[in-house]
């Protein structure tokens, strides 16, 4: 993006961003069921606190607030179906705010600005974790995993890792954008094991732990965004085994 097109995109998410209300209660973070519909995020994104600092042109803070608790928001900003746009206060008089939209603008704003890692953990635990599955689950379970310090390996058995994620139409997420973060894995020190059809009873006399994330049950819990909140809940179960203790926010 040059320059003139970085300002001007912007100054665009600026004034969409100074509509939020900064709500009390925000319940665009919610991630609820009521009445039988989803409303807010599922990942409890801190979606207020980076909508202010991206009111105020501060990107760099609002990806820091985006990355607290969102590990993949480049896949979020462009398919999540936005539940949190659903639950926003300003949709009963207006259109809602365009959450979804400020997200990808910030994240892709990090890989440009070179914010997004890799980030590989400092020290390293003796422990050593094996994830099944290479879909947005298990890159995410390996993704915190890794972040805590344990050696990571996912395995996959088809020939190449992305799971749902490369089965979505290209125009919504190019294959290209989530070859990106898989090599920021890689380089961050998470090893992908490809055409592997893994047995959990066999891996689990090699690694410490097993972390089996092989997709949904049905179709209609396919959404990416529900997968990764998933893949953040088993690796936080999975350190508690490692470790004794966890805290993944």
């Amino acid at each position: 993006m040059t320059a003139p097109e970085y300002t001007a995109a912007l100054k665009k998410r600026m004034e969409e961003n100074a509509r939020c209300l900064n709500c009390g209660v925000p319940f665009c973070q919610t991630g609820v069921i009521y009445e039988g519909m989803r409303l807010g995020c599922p990942l409890h994104n801190l979606i207020p606190e980076w909508n202010d600092m991206l009111r105020l042109g501060n990107v760099s803070h609002a990806l820091s607030r985006l990355l607290k608790v969102n590990c993949f928001p480049e896949f979020t900003g462009r398919i999540c179906p936005a539940f949190c746009q659903r639950a926003c206060i300003r949709g009963e008089t207006q259109e809602p705010v365009a959450i979804r939209e400020n997200e990808l603008f910030i994240a892709e704003y990090g890989f440009e600005k070179h914010l997004m890692g890799p980030f590989p953990p400092p020290v390293r635990s003796d422990r050593r974790a094996a994830v099944i599955g290479s879909g947005p689950a298990g890159m995410a379970a390996a993704f915190y995993l890794n972040r805590r310090g344990h050696s990571v390996t996912i395995f996959e058995k088809a020939d190449a890792p992305g799971g749902q994620l490369l089965q979505i139409q290209q125009k919504r997420l190019p294959h290209s954008v989530v070859a990106r973060r898989i090599s920021l894995l890689e380089q961050e020190g998470i090893v992908f094991r490809t055409g592997t059809e893994a047995d959990a009873e066999k891996l689990a006399a090699e690694f410490d732990s097993v972390t089996v994330c092989t997709g949904p049950a049905s179709k209609k819990d396919s959404l990416t965004v529900l997968a990764i909140a998933e893949g953040k809940r088993k690796a936080a179960e999975t350190d508690r085994e490692l470790m004794g203790y966890t805290s993944l926010e």
